[in-house]
């Protein structure tokens, strides 16, 4: 989070002002007139945790009803109903997709609901885990079925249209803090999503700026693919792909062994057959720091 010397002095000051105001919590500073401030942060919950909310509406009584959970995964099947490649934005929005559940309403004690799932809150980092795995005659067999990989991944359609926070800013390592609009939307949240979809289909009267803000907002980049090559889940060998910001190339991680890749290869078929955890960025926050490895480079190169 901070070089180790800047840590050290800030915990010692968190120290010392604990034991003046006789203070136990050791992960938070009381914040004085005078005094440094540091409240030490979780960078899993920071980054990769994100939150998902399920809407359950009695199918008699309409009844309705919601939870909100924190994850820091999501599991994503692929749909076993169709026969043609799909993508992993499909088996995304399939995921999602809202279903009939046996669940007791409390008012009317109907026993279906039509549960509804959405994000409320986005991670900087969303990591998809895809289910390859089912049991087959009390056997566990790999699934390889293919499953198409967009560099570009959107939540635009599995975001909740009444409250929605985007995820937290961003602190650089030359500690510029990077910024979107942190917002929570209110009852008008529909009425400007309508908004939203008449300025994308009328785009003549918007700016190319406009509309990749729009965008953006709703979009992650791929940053990484784990796969799996192996028929079962107790075999096999263990490959990982990682976008380097700074090089802005693909390295392939073969145990020791670290190779170029084009993004061709990382997307390839191999990979769409063994790839089974994904990591995207948020699309905004990989643009900023995209921009700002290019800037250092610029300013190093002057």
């Amino acid at each position: 989070m901070c070089s180790n010397e800047v840590y050290v002095a800030l915990k010692d000051s968190c120290r010392q002002e604990q034991n003046s105001n006789n203070a136990s919590d050791m992960n938070t500073c009381p914040k004085g007139e005078s005094s440094m401030h540091i409240q030490l942060q979780n960078p899993v919950s920071e980054n990769i945790i994100f939150k998902l909310k399920e809407i359950q509406s009695c199918m008699m009584c309409s009844k309705q009803e919601s939870k909100e959970t924190e994850h820091l995964t999501l599991i994503v099947n692929i749909p076993s109903e169709t026969l043609r490649e799909i993508t992993l934005q499909e088996a995304l929005e399939s995921c999602m997709m809202t279903e009939i559940r046996e669940l007791k309403c409390a008012q009317c004690e109907s026993e279906q609901c039509r549960v509804k799932t959405v994000f409320t809150l986005l991670p900087r980092f969303l990591v998809l885990h895809v289910n390859r795995f089912e049991m087959q005659n009390n056997v566990i067999k790999k699934l390889c079925k293919y499953l198409k990989i967009p560099i570009t991944l959107t939540v635009r359609n599995v975001i909740s249209e009444s409250e929605m926070m985007m995820p937290r800013q961003w602190m650089s390592a030359n500690n510029k803090r990077f910024s979107w609009p942190e917002e929570r939307d209110t009852g008008s949240s529909s009425s400007r999503r309508n908004n939203e979809d008449e300025k994308f289909q009328h785009t003549v009267q918007l700016s190319t700026e406009d509309l990749n803000a729009i965008k953006n907002k709703q979009e992650y980049t791929l940053l990484a693919i784990i796969s799996h090559k192996g028929d079962t889940p107790n075999s096999g060998h263990y490959e990982a792909d990682v976008y380097n910001l700074t090089t802005r190339k693909w390295n392939h991680y073969n145990d020791e062994i670290v190779t170029s890749r084009m993004e061709e290869e990382v997307t390839s078929f191999s990979q769409q057959e063994n790839g089974y955890a994904f990591l995207y960025m948020y699309k905004p926050l990989f643009s900023q720091l995209v921009n700002e490895q290019m800037m250092s480079r610029n300013f190093e190169n002057e």
